[in-house]
């Protein structure tokens, strides 16, 4: 890949570079990631805030704000990642509910795994849920990127 990018800076120049990077698949992924978890994790907050101030005990409003930010955040990334990043621009009925089951059940192990390490560091030792989220993100996206690239919206050659 980086020699890829090397070639074409040689033979094109720094404008050509520029525009082959910011389009790229992982490019694209990484940039609608960020916004993906950005999304999660704002509105963890903000719902986990509310909850709190409503009188919910911390160790349920973080439970719940997680599962509400999670599937708010999984509407958003499956239509960016189907169309901008894997540009899976396949909008038959049958296709887009197989890829959408694909994707919503890798989006729930993934979730799976990152409540798990969050009762972990929050619960058992007394990391700050905000940290827990910001961590256990980076985890989600790595093992979202893979099962996206190669399982829900792989090309069928």
């Amino acid at each position: 890949m980086i020699e890829e990018y090397l070639k074409i800076f040689k033979e094109k120049g720094i404008k050509p570079l520029i525009v082959s990077i910011v389009f790229s698949e992982w490019f694209l992924y990484l940039f609608i990631g960020f916004l993906t978890t950005l999304i999660n994790v704002i509105s963890m907050i903000i719902i986990n805030d509310y909850f709190v101030k409503e009188g919910f005990s911390e160790e349920l409003s973080w439970k719940i704000a997680e599962i509400i930010a999670f599937l708010v955040a999984v509407l958003f990334a499956f239509f960016t990642n189907k169309v901008f990043v894997f540009k899976s621009k396949i909008f038959k009925l049958s296709i887009l509910k197989n890829e959408f089951f694909k994707f919503i059940t890798a989006r729930i192990i993934s979730e799976l795994i990152v409540i798990v390490i969050m009762k972990i560091m929050i619960d058992y030792n007394g990391i700050n849920y905000k940290i827990s989220k910001i961590l256990t993100s980076i985890i989600a996206i790595i093992f979202n990127y893979l099962a996206s690239k190669f399982v829900i919206f792989k090309k069928i050659k």
